[in-house]
């Protein structure tokens, strides 16, 4: 969990956006993003280290997958592929683990592509930290 946040407290830093908190120039959805994170920064930053493996797994996930989507991947493209991975883990572990990765993967796609690399960042950025906040606090 420390591991995490220090990474993306690292990201936070380094990147553009200098706050969590969006500033208004932001794209509404942006905003909203950072709103969630200011409001549960100090509860994930309390939650037991015990639970790192899983939320960083998940959060990198979210990361990887809103990175393409603000490269302009296309939906089909990331769904067929997943489906690929879907047959070759049969394991229940394996199906649960996707489907969980499903509902991420359909959420990052309810975004815009953004025109500006900074808000293609910030995006990449804000959605990683909202989805591990979202992971702890669901613990």
């Amino acid at each position: 969990m420390k591991k995490l946040l220090i990474l993306i407290y690292a990201l936070l830093i380094t990147h553009p956006a200098y706050a969590i908190n969006a500033p208004s120039q932001y794209p509404k959805e942006l905003q909203e993003l950072g709103v969630y994170i200011d409001s549960t920064l100090d509860k994930a930053q309390n939650i037991s280290d015990n639970n790192e493996d899983f939320c960083s797994t998940q959060s990198a996930f979210a990361f990887n997958i809103m990175e393409m989507r603000q490269k302009g991947v296309d939906y089909s493209d990331i769904y067929h592929l997943m489906n690929i991975n879907n047959k070759s883990d049969l394991t229940t572990k394996g199906m649960d683990k996707l489907d969980s990765y499903k509902g991420v993967f359909e959420e990052a796609y309810d975004y815009p592509v953004y025109e500006s690399k900074e808000d293609k960042g910030t995006a990449t950025t804000f959605y990683m930290t909202y989805k591990n906040h979202q992971c702890l606090l669901s613990l």
